[in-house]
């Protein structure tokens, strides 16, 4: 009990680092596109061309409007390209911040929370596009939209336990961030992003067997279709409630031990 309550008071303690971290994600993006002409202008423009290319080819095996389906791929990927980079990145959370925990004594905490926000403005800067586009396809917005915000907040604490639970695990085991990557890569494609569940006849029902749908849709529906997708916050806050729970009883049990990992 003692350890996990050390657990506990490392992610909070974290918080207060909050200038430390913060400067540390933007200086990341600053070493990532340093000499780039265009800078962080990359992760808008390499968005906008994906979602392009899948909406063209994929619109013309869909019987859904291209507008609908344009908005529909743009949203679903918005959504998945952070979740994918949370779980990647965040396998790597510790190993890459290797340096600095060997030299200076930090909450743990603080390079998580450095990860998470170094990926909310990757979502925020993508975010620009389907703003676009929602303007440019004259899309209706109803109230109900909003629950995108609580959505992302949801996106937020899941990434939390996320990095807390595989980086302590692929600090030990380095093999299980190329794991995680290869899921990743694989699950984009049994994920409803550029395929709509309905159209798939039979084999429809079994992708809501996917987590990772669910966590689409509290995002995407709302905002696409105007609906709350109760079913699918059922399956979120379980899986978040689920994973809290996991990620503090692996991290309390061995966070003294990641730095002789490293």
């Amino acid at each position: 009990m003692r350890a996990l309550a050390h657990a506990i008071r490392d992610v909070f303690d974290g918080l207060k680092y909050h200038r430390f971290w913060l400067n540390l994600a933007l200086l990341d993006w600053g070493q990532r596109y340093h000499r780039s002409a265009i800078g962080i202008l990359w992760i808008f423009g390499s968005f906008a061309l994906f979602v392009g290319v899948k909406a063209l080819i994929f619109g013309s095996l869909t019987t859904a409007p291209p507008d609908y389906f344009s908005l529909y791929v743009a949203l679903g990927f918005l959504a998945w390209v952070f979740i994918s980079a949370v779980v990647n990145e965040g396998c790597m959370v510790f190993v890459q911040s290797a340096t600095w925990i060997r030299g200076i004594s930090l909450p743990l905490s603080t390079y998580v929370y450095q990860s998470v926000l170094r990926n909310l403005i990757a979502f925020a800067v993508s975010g620009i596009f389907v703003i676009c586009a929602l303007i440019y396809y004259r899309w209706s917005i109803k109230p109900i939209a909003l629950l995108a915000i609580p959505a992302l907040g949801v996106y937020i604490i899941n990434a939390l336990w996320v990095q807390f639970l595989f980086g302590t695990i692929s600090a030990r085991f380095r093999d299980f961030a190329y794991l995680m990557q290869t899921a990743m890569r694989l699950l984009i494609f049994l994920t409803p992003i550029m395929w709509i569940p309905s159209q798939l006849g039979s084999i429809g029902p079994f992708i809501y067997w996917n987590p990772l749908t669910h966590f689409v849709e509290i995002f995407r529906a709302p905002i696409l279709d105007g609906q709350p997708a109760l079913g699918s916050w059922m399956v979120v806050l379980a899986v978040t409630v689920i994973g809290w729970i996991a990620a503090m009883l692996v991290f309390a049990r061995f966070r003294h031990r990641i730095v002789f990992w490293l």
